[in-house]
């Protein structure tokens, strides 16, 4: 799975109130025969609906707000993939930090 973050300029702790934005989108891929599932994570204004991403036996889950409106402001667009086959929600906490 591929991972689309947009960030902040800087990372740091996050309070409940900062926490990131996140959406799924499925991408055509032709090259693939088959959609590219994309996690887009961004500063969020506000939002109720809060889940906990990526929690497993080995991994501690991350909050986000499912589809929170988007934060207003000028941000940078910075493209995340976590590579070699591994699952993408194992980098969960750092898109979260970035994108809060």
């Amino acid at each position: 799975m591929a991972a689309v973050s947009l960030i902040a300029s800087c990372a740091q702790t996050l309070a409940a109130s900062d926490t990131a934005g996140v959406r799924v989108i499925s991408v055509a891929s032709e090259e693939r025969n088959t959609d590219l599932e994309v996690t887009i994570w961004y500063p969020a204004s506000t939002g109720d609906d809060t889940v906990t991403l990526g929690e497993t036996i080995f991994f501690e889950g991350t909050p986000a707000r499912l589809r929170a409106p988007i934060r207003d402001g000028i941000f940078p667009l910075v493209l995340l993939s976590h590579g070699a086959g591994l699952a993408g929600h194992a980098a969960g906490p750092q898109y979260q930090n970035s994108a809060s």
